[in-house]
């Protein structure tokens, strides 16, 4: 696969331990909790508790243009732990030791970030073969235990864990935000 297609995907954010991840004595997490993880050393990546529930994801028959594979479904969710922010340019560094995204100082487009510090831009133009690694080499890491509740492993986001986590942060902003009115 191309290695501009999985960018999006791994930017987007990590799963980390799904619905088996909370210790039966412990307090489940709260909605949107955040817990963080050292991913390298001196280096921690925020997670945010997507509680459980359940929802319909797809798009309806009648969408113009819309694809098979878009069909409407009932997705159900135990809750999982989904990184904050799109994996950056800094941790990437950390983790693997390089760093060949497009838009960073090295990079084909460095003219286009000329005096921008990238450290905190996503990382881009990661391939599939490129996020596995940094996977692993979290993984390989240890440590989850103590941070999340329960040993568990970090993996990319399926589309329906994205979709879902999407849904629930439309609906913890309408519940807890306050109401934004047009003088704001």
């Amino acid at each position: 696969m191309p290695r501009h297609l999985w960018a999006p995907l791994f930017a987007a954010a990590i799963t980390a331990f799904g619905p088996s991840s909370v210790v039966a004595d412990e307090k489940p997490p709260k909605p949107g909790e955040v817990r963080e993880f050292e991913i390298a050393a001196g280096v921690k990546m925020k997670f945010c508790w997507i509680p459980p529930g359940k929802a319909t994801l797809g798009s309806p028959a009648s969408e113009v243009d819309r694809k098979a594979r878009e069909a409407e479904h009932v997705y159900e969710s135990n809750g999982y732990w989904l990184g904050k922010y799109s994996v950056t340019q800094a941790e990437w560094q950390a983790v693997v030791g390089s760093n060949r995204s497009y838009y960073s100082k090295q990079g084909q487009r460095k003219d286009r970030v000329a005096g921008v510090n990238t450290n905190s831009l996503p990382v881009d133009s990661a391939s599939y073969d490129d996020c596995s690694t940094f996977l692993k080499l979290i993984n390989d890491r240890g440590g989850s235990g103590k941070v999340f509740g329960k040993r568990g492993k970090f993996v990319l986001p399926n589309e329906d864990e994205w979709e879902f986590a999407v849904l629930s942060e439309i609906a913890l902003i309408a519940i807890f935000r306050p109401k934004i009115t047009s003088h704001q």
